[in-house]
């Protein structure tokens, strides 16, 4: 029977009490306003009243326990509706355009379908035997709030998607389950707590609730589904309960609100991009025994970790691209996944944990503020790339039982020095390619090296190799207390030292005779860059033999700050380079220093040449920032380029040349005039003011005395007593002459170290 009642001007139906169900299409009348259906009714079919638009409203008898699609679709007068207790089965749009307002819902288990699809119901009544929410029930209504019965168990699919006027609702305990999408899209809902008996939350559960500020996961979840609080970006705190094992992929998705993060214990999986874009999280406290699959947090701003003790596993990506600068492992750590800290370029040290067997491909790599890496006793593999583009790690701590060194491993780091220990078997394609290389030294006979790249090559293995710079054939050398010696004259018993080894050798050093077995050797020279990138040497004496310093010999010793040239002669190219060289006193026998030899020396305050130099070449000051004192001797009779470039903070300039040595075109230029007192032999001051160059100073003198750098309090001296007049100026916030020890332009605590160190090197 199709459109029973289409026609004419009836307005009111009542149909029989014999009645139990409506046929489809039964009623599609525009002008009925009151329909009264029997109670023994089970069915509305599908378009039973389909377009009846005067109809105001409807009493479902509480039998019906099936209506069809579409069956008040367009019954634009509705406003008001009861759904009854038996209710199982609801229809494809069956109020579609019912602008219902008011809603009883008193379905105890209504599972199919249910939607009301009607953005107008304001008021909701829910039944308190209601078990069942159905699928879509309320999606895009416009209630701000609803009370959920005791009685209810589930909450299916999108049952209050899109609600956006919806502010709080309180899940009762009863509910076991929650189905997707149930409150996706509620923007206005600022909390949620969900029930006791929950032990999934499924995905998009909450996502896009923008509003949402904090959400109760209850202690028996396990499982956190894919996208499941996604966009939240008003939820500022999240407490993941201990029993949750998986976290699904874009959980937490740009939850820009969090600014700190705890993971549980009992996690092992978190899926990709679980915390993409929560780019407020600055502390990550991480206590996951064992999660393996992905674990990357996918965050570029945490700035602290905190491994919690039972940690065993970190996963592959962890922390990669954020901002840490620290990070140390507890000892129960045993694997780290790749690119567990890949370009975490503000990281400055990783302590690894020492039952470590393997540091994993690209761990590392990209980590520019990292400067040394200790290997921890039982790591046996670096893997491939795994420091890869870590330019500013020039320090490499081995064990005795690393064995393989993976391709591109410490590819692009500033290592000076690379030690190769004797378990090394296997080292890959490019593992030290585009290094600053200026000396290696390899202890294994066990390995075919597979790149070219590692410059002044020292083998210690006996045998020896064709491409080896210097081989160290036992018969003519020998190593006592780190420094590694090669007899240059048997007759004469004169060595060369060719090696100071930074893991062995004293931090202090005087270079004199040595005994080896019983026979006693005078050292005459030092090898071309015997102790480049050495990090442990503090202070070194060259003795009354040694008489050149080569070509790198000092270069990068970042710890050493001072030394006695003895009777040296020659200092060549890059010798002290980018040491911490506190100053440099040279005797009047050097008569030759190399370009660039003190190159970026950062921390020395004062350099005096002797008489014995002839020129000061290009570059050898340059970029010395800290330098307040420099002395030129008598035979000084040209300054190249660029040799005082940088160098800011030259207070004194001091010449001893009664004619103004020929200086290059701009040479000064980096000196500040208004600062720096030019200092001149007497009566010679009219001639250097009309030197070229010479002239370009403010403030030339020829006195013989000079304002001594760190004397505080004026005495003449510098000693402790400068200390104290210098802390009591900083702690008066006042100033004095002379109270800027350290160039910065201000009186500060700084000021006191430098002053203090100063004197300890006196």
């Amino acid at each position: 029977m199709n459109q029973f009642l289409n026609t004419g001007n009836i307005t009111k139906v009542t149909i029989g009490s014999n009645v139990t169900s409506l046929p489809n299409n039964f009623m599609q009348n525009a002008k009925i306003s009151s329909v009264t259906l029997p109670a023994n009714l089970t069915a509305i079919s599908q378009n039973a009243f389909y377009g009846c638009t005067g109809l105001t409203g409807i009493s479902i008898p509480n039998k019906v326990t099936e209506i069809g699609n579409y069956a008040f679709y367009g019954c634009s007068s509705l406003s008001s509706l009861t759904i009854p207790e038996q209710l199982t089965t609801i229809g494809t749009n069956v109020f579609y355009n019912a602008p219902i307002r008011n809603l009883t819902w008193n379905a105890i288990r209504c599972g199919e379908n249910g939607g009301m699809n009607t953005a107008n119901i304001t008021n909701v009544t829910i039944g308190n035997k209601v078990q069942v929410l159905p699928n879509y029930f309320l999606k895009g209504a416009r209630i701000t709030s609803i009370t959920l019965p005791a009685s209810l168990s589930s909450i299916w699919t999108s049952a209050f998607q899109d609600c956006s006027l919806l502010t709080s609702v309180s899940v009762p305990s009863s509910v076991t389950n929650i189905w997707s999408y149930a409150f996706s899209g509620c923007t206005s809902l600022k909390s949620l707590a969900l029930p006791s008996g929950l032990t999934t939350i499924n995905p998009y559960l909450c996502d896009g609730c923008t509003s949402l500020k904090s959400i109760t996961i209850p202690s028996n979840v396990s499982q956190i589904g894919n996208n499941a609080f996604q966009n939240c970006t008003g939820l500022t705190a999240i407490n993941i309960p201990n029993q949750v094992s998986t976290i699904g992929s874009n959980a937490f998705s740009g939850c820009t609100g969090l600014s700190s993060l705890t993971i549980p214990e009992n996690i092992t999986s978190i899926g990709s991009n679980a915390f993409s874009s929560c780019n407020n999280i600055k502390s990550l406290t991480w206590n996951a025994i064992n999660l393996t699959t992905n674990g990357g947090i996918y965050t570029n701003n945490i700035e602290k970790v905190t491994i919690g003790s039972k940690v065993q596993t970190i996963p592959a990506n962890f922390v990669a691209n954020s901002k840490i600068t620290a990070i140390a492992f507890p000892t129960s750590v045993k694997t780290i996944g790749t690119n567990a800290f890949d370009n975490c370029t503000s990281l400055k040290a990783i302590s690894f944990p020492t039952g470590l067997t393997l540091i994993p491909n690209y761990i590392c790599r990209g980590c520019t503020g990292l400067t040394s890496v200790v290997f921890p006793a039982n790591v046996t593999t670096i893997g491939e790339y795994a420091f890869y583009g870590c330019k500013n790690l020039s320090k490499i701590v081995w064990n005795e039982k690393v064995t393989e060194i993976g391709g591109s491993a410490f590819s692009g780091c500033a290592l000076v020095v690379i030690r190769i220990p004797a378990s090394i078997t296997k080292i890959g394609y490019y593992a030290f390619y585009d290094n600053p290389v200026r000396k290696t030294r390899i202890y294994s006979n066990n390995i075919s090296l597979n790149t070219n790249n590692l410059g002044g090559i020292i083998r210690i293995a006996p045998s020896g190799s064709n491409w080896a710079n210097v081989k160290l054939d036992p018969n003519t050398s020998f190593e006592v207390d780190g420094v590694t010696y090669v007899i240059t004259d048997m007759t004469n018993r004169q060595v060369r030292i060719v090696d100071i080894d930074e893991t062995k050798c004293p931090a202090d050093i005087e270079i004199k005779k040595v005994k080896y077995r019983n026979v006693e050797f005078t050292p005459t020279e030092v090898g071309e860059c015997a102790a480049a990138g050495n990090y442990t040497l503090r202070s070194v004496a060259t003795g009354a033999t040694v008489t050149t310093l080569p070509d790198y010999s000092f270069y990068k010793c970042d710890a050493l700050r001072t030394m006695d040239f003895g009777a040296v002669t020659t200092i060549g190219l890059y010798a002290f380079a980018e040491s911490a060289l506190g100053k440099a006193v040279l005797p009047n026998t050097v008569t030759s220093i190399g370009q660039r030899a003190f190159q970026n020396c950062k921390q020395m305050r004062e350099f005096v040449t002797g008489n014995g130099i002839p020129f000061i070449d290009e570059y050898v000051l340059s970029g010395c920032s800290a330098l307040r004192r420099v002395e030129l001797g008598t035979n000084v009779g040209a300054i190249r380029q660029y040799s005082f470039t940088g160098c800011s903070s030259i207070k004194t300039l001091r010449v001893l040349c009664a004619t103004p040595p020929y200086a290059d075109s701009g040479v000064f230029n980096d000196l500040d005039k208004w600062t720096c007192t030019l200092y001149v032999p007497k009566g010679t001051v009219n001639t250097y003011q009309n030197a070229n160059e010479w002239k370009t100073f403010f403030f030339i003198s020829d006195s013989e005395t000079e304002p001594s750098d760190g004397d505080v309090n004026g005495d003449g001296e510098v000693s402790i007593a400068d200390v104290t007049a210098l802390v009591t100026l900083v702690m008066s916030s006042s100033s004095n002459e002379n109270s800027d020890i350290n160039g910065d332009g201000e009186t500060s605590i700084a000021d006191v170290t430098t002053l203090v160190n100063m004197i300890m090197e006196q």
